[in-house]
């Protein structure tokens, strides 16, 4: 199954997707509308933040509230 394939399962009407990355450092989100016509996302806004000390161990997540919150 290709990337692409994802967005074929996609609910009726919505175009906007959400990439989000939890590493051991910083949490990073990228918010984006994939363009059906020209078979490419657009991004529509970006952000991240550092990770507190003890929400993270080795990278596995050690406290899933605190990640949950960042």
């Amino acid at each position: 199954m290709g990337l692409l394939n994802v967005f074929s399962r996609n609910k009726a009407g919505a175009d906007c997707f959400l990439a989000l990355d939890i590493g051991t450092e910083f949490v990073k989100v990228l918010v984006f509308r994939y363009d059906k016509d020209h078979q490419r996302g657009i991004i529509i806004g970006y952000g991240q933040a550092r990770q507190q000390l003890g929400h993270m161990n080795s990278g596995a997540v050690s406290d899933i509230g605190g990640v949950i919150e960042t």
